[in-house]
C-alpha cells in the first residue's frame, strides 16, 4: 500500500515538474517572439545565432518576412515620392501657360473685333478655364488617391463654417435668382475646415447648377449621437434612382446635364475627402423634384494629424 502511495506522488510530482518545464519553456519562446516583434516594430531586427530549435527556425522566418516587406514598402514609398513629384510638376508647368491664355483672350476682348470673333474668344476663354479647372482637380484626386494628402480634423463649430460656405455661393445664386436658405445651429464636428468646405461647396455649387431660374436651396443642420448633418436640398432637376450610385463616381455625368458646364468630379472629391475625415454622404432624390444631399460629419476625432507639405503644393 505504502508502495503504490509512493508511486502515485512521484508520478504526481512528475507531473508538476514537467508542467512546470512547459510552462516555463512556452514562456521564454513567447517572450522571444514578442522581443523580435518589438524589435521588427522599432526597425532594429537582426536576426540571432541561428540553431535547429523552432523558435530559431521562427525568427529566421520573421527576419525574412520583414526583410521582403521593407524592400516592398521602399520601393511603395519610391512610387509614391514620385508620383507626388509628376504631380507638382504638372501643376507647376501647366500654370504659366493657362494663365497666359487667359491674358490673351482678355486682351483680345478689349479689342475692336467683329461679334464673331467676340464669341470665339469668349469661347477660347471658356475653354482655357475648363482647362484649368480639371488640371486642379486632377491634381487633387491624385493626392488624395495616393495619400499625400492628410486630413487635419479639428473641432468647429458649423453655424460659423455654413455662414461663411453661404457667403461665398450667395453671389452665384444671386445670379440665377436662387434663393438660399440657411437653418444652422451652434453644432458642433471634427473636421478639416480647408477640404470640407471644398466637399461642401462642390455640393452646394451642384445644388446652384442644377436648380432652374428662381429656385430653392435649403441649408440645415441636424445632430445624432455621433455625428452632425449638414443638409443641403434643392427643387431642382433632381437625380433618377437609377443614376445615384454613379453619380459620386469619377468623371461621371449624366446625359441630362451635358449642356451644363463641369466634368464629373466634384461630388467623387467630396465623397474621398469626407471618408478620410470618418464621415460620408446620402443622397436622396427623384427626378425633377429636387435632390436632398446630407453630409455627415463625426462628433469626435483627433487632433494629432496634420497636412502634409504635399497638399500645400
Amino acid at each position: 500500500m505504502e508502495i503504490g502511495l509512493v508511486v502515485i506522488l512521484l508520478i504526481g510530482f512528475s507531473l508538476i515538474a514537467f508542467a512546470i518545464y512547459m510552462i516555463g519553456k512556452t514562456n521564454r519562446i513567447l517572450g522571444n517572439i514578442e522581443s523580435m516583434l518589438d524589435r521588427a516594430i522599432s526597425g532594429k531586427f537582426e536576426e540571432t545565432i541561428y540553431d535547429e530549435s523552432r523558435a530559431s527556425k521562427l525568427e529566421a522566418k520573421l527576419f525574412r518576412f520583414i526583410s521582403v516587406n521593407k524592400i516592398s514598402l521602399n520601393h511603395m514609398e519610391e512610387q509614391r515620392n514620385q508620383i507626388q513629384q509628376t504631380v507638382s510638376d504638372l501643376s507647376h508647368q501647366t500654370k504659366t501657360p493657362l494663365s497666359n491664355l487667359l491674358l490673351y483672350t482678355e486682351y483680345l476682348s478689349e479689342k475692336n473685333i467683329t461679334e464673331e470673333e467676340r464669341k470665339l474668344v469668349f469661347k477660347i476663354e471658356e475653354q482655357t478655364e475648363k482647362l484649368d479647372f480639371l488640371i486642379h482637380s486632377l491634381v487633387k484626386i491624385s493626392r488624395l488617391e495616393n495619400d499625400l494628402i492628410r486630413i487635419h480634423g479639428q473641432k468647429h463649430g458649423l453655424k460659423e463654417f455654413l455662414d461663411g460656405l453661404y457667403e461665398m455661393y450667395q453671389e452665384k445664386a444671386r445670379e440665377k435668382e436662387i434663393h438660399m436658405w440657411i437653418e444652422s445651429q451652434d453644432v458642433w464636428a471634427y473636421f478639416d475646415e480647408k477640404w470640407t468646405l471644398e466637399a461642401v461647396g462642390n455640393i452646394l455649387d451642384n445644388a446652384i447648377k442644377y436648380t432652374g431660374i428662381g429656385g430653392n436651396i435649403w441649408i440645415r443642420v441636424k445632430e445624432y449621437e455621433l455625428f452632425s448633418v449638414i443638409e443641403i436640398e434643392d427643387d431642382g432637376m433632381g437625380v433618377s434612382r437609377e443614376e445615384q450610385a454613379n453619380i459620386f463616381g469619377r468623371f461621371y455625368r449624366s446625359q441630362r446635364v451635358n449642356h451644363l458646364p463641369g466634368v464629373g468630379i466634384g461630388l467623387y472629391l467630396s465623397r474621398r475627402i469626407l471618408s478620410l475625415e470618418g464621415g460620408y454622404i446620402k443622397v436622396t432624390s427623384q427626378e425633377e423634384k429636387g435632390a436632398r444631399f446630407q453630409v455627415y460629419l463625426p462628433k469626435t476625432g483627433s487632433n494629432n494629424v496634420t497636412v502634409s507639405k504635399a497638399c500645400e503644393q
